[in-house]
């Protein structure tokens, strides 16, 4: 009785299965993932791969779409350009003034300079010097008389010598320069002229461009040549250049500044240093 009663009970303990089973399991089983849900999470992944990449694709066309065209973009850049022009002309108006004071404050004069490289010029250098049209600039400010030897003839420091003008006219790679001389007392004023090559070269002054001027033909007042068998070749460092002005460094930040000049011509004439050949670039 008692062995079929064991037996009875052992058969009924075999059936129970584990959900069945009140006994909780102090770690979990892991069951390894079926095909079916192997298949279910790479749907999963492929659906969030599409999410995302249909987000991104609305973020891009949402960001073209708040872009601006191409004619929107040249009117931006037109803009810049004119506020840029406008703080340019602010800047050398301020700068004119400066120099044109009895007593000029170089401090203010050089702050005014820093001021002005850091615009964003709207001609590059290279264009300036090959441009089809002259560009013609006077010397408005030399930091003082080494710095127009610099890149001048020197003759304004002879004795009763005294520099009125001093002209730079660029155009198509060619450079020509004007120094208007005027000798005290009953002597008549002279001219000056240097011409020669010009090219743009890298490696120059705070603007990474300089001046190379190859001066083949230096001719004085008299009619003179003063240049041997070897060309004078100087590199000026630009600052900063543009067709309204073009500031340069002779050395030890020794300041050149060239503005632009529309009647050199009349100027000359009244001087009575007018002369078509001498001043034909």
């Amino acid at each position: 009785m008692f062995v079929m009663l064991y037996l009875a009970l052992l058969s009924c303990a075999f059936s129970f299965t584990l959900q069945s089973c009140p006994i909780r399991l102090r770690y979990p089983v892991v069951a390894p993932l079926s095909t079916a849900l192997l298949a279910k999470k790479g749907r999963l992944q492929k659906s969030i791969s599409d999410i995302n990449e249909s987000s991104n694709n609305s973020v891009v066309r949402s960001a073209v779409g708040r872009g601006t065209s191409r004619r929107e973009k040249s009117e931006v850049r037109k803009s810049m350009s004119a506020a840029e022009r406008k703080a340019e002309k602010s800047l050398v108006d301020k700068i004119m003034f400066l120099v044109g004071e009895s007593k000029r404050d170089l401090t203010l004069i050089q702050a005014a300079v820093d001021e002005l490289r850091r615009l964003n010029s709207a001609q590059s250098l290279r264009t300036i010097i090959n441009g089809r049209d002259a560009a013609d600039y006077q010397l408005s400010f030399a930091w003082d008389d080494s710095a127009v030897s610099f890149i001048g003839t020197g003759l304004h420091k002879v004795p009763l010598a005294r520099l009125d003008y001093f002209f730079l006219t660029l155009s198509q790679g060619n450079v020509l320069m004007r120094e208007v001389i005027r000798i005290i007392g009953p002597f008549p004023t002279v001219l000056n002229t240097l011409r020669g090559k010009a090219n743009a070269e890298k490696g120059g002054g705070s603007s990474g461009d300089a001046i190379k001027f190859v001066i083949d033909s230096v001719v004085d007042g008299t009619g003179k040549e003063l240049v041997g068998e070897e060309p004078r070749i100087v590199d000026l460092p630009i600052i900063y250049a543009s067709d309204k002005v073009i500031v340069g460094d002779a050395g030890e930040g020794k300041l050149l500044i060239f503005t632009r000049e529309d009647d050199i011509d009349s100027i000359l004439y009244e001087k009575n240093v007018g002369d078509e050949k001498k001043n034909k670039i």
